[in-house]
């Protein structure tokens, strides 16, 4: 006797006078065409879904949620990110951010998501750049109300990363005031809303 055995199960219809393979079930279900044939226990590999007639927009797939550990602090941090036409650099700024994740595929893409609130002078930018270890990625800047000492300012980052692939990769924020200095998570006061005011970086790896 072998020592493994398996089964596949063929459905075939006949249409326009034509008998034809239709679906297969073998650890999954598939049906006969479709790239990539079984995919295991529990999936259905399919060209194409519909409903009502209409076809389906293709879903991406989430393979993971990595989010950093938050940023709580409320501090001058005073090394400053210059508000120009030069990418920023690992020296500007202060990191107060990273994360860790991986791809298992070239096709993967990774979404980055970083949310912070800080408090600047009125007459100075609060910076945020994304950094792939030590290249920037992506950067963006928000500034208060000029007529206020002290204002707050929101500022998010959501950015598309496609390293084509397979790998680990760490991501960080640095932030800092175009000029003086910027706090996290309060004034220069201090902290607002006890820590539960907090920046954060998550990164989400999909296949498209």
């Amino acid at each position: 006797t072998a020592g493994s055995e398996d089964g596949l199960l063929h459905l075939r219809t006949v249409s326009a006078g034509t008998l034809a393979r239709r679906v297969d079930i073998g650890a999954g279900m598939y049906m006969y065409g479709a790239t990539g044939g079984d995919q295991g226990a529990g999936t259905i590999n399919a060209t194409q879904f519909y409903q009502n007639g209409v076809a389906l927009a293709n879903i991406a797939k989430i393979i993971s949620v990595t989010a950093s550990t938050p940023y709580k602090t409320n501090a001058a941090l005073s090394v400053v990110i210059p508000e120009d036409n030069t990418i920023p650099t690992l020296t500007e700024g202060t990191q107060i951010l990273t994360v860790t994740t991986s791809t298992t595929t070239n096709t993967q893409k990774i979404r980055l998501q970083y949310c912070g609130q800080g408090y600047t002078d009125g007459n100075t930018s609060y910076i945020a750049a994304l950094n792939d270890g030590s290249t920037t990625i992506a950067a963006t800047l928000a500034r208060g109300d000029n007529s206020i000492a002290y204002t707050p300012v929101p500022i998010t980052i959501d950015h598309i990363y496609s390293p084509a692939a397979v790998g680990t990769y760490t991501f960080n924020i640095r932030v800092g005031a175009s000029s003086g200095s910027v706090y996290m998570n309060g004034t220069p006061s201090g902290r607002l809303f006890g820590g539960v005011m907090e920046c954060t970086l998550i990164a989400t790896v999909y296949e498209p």
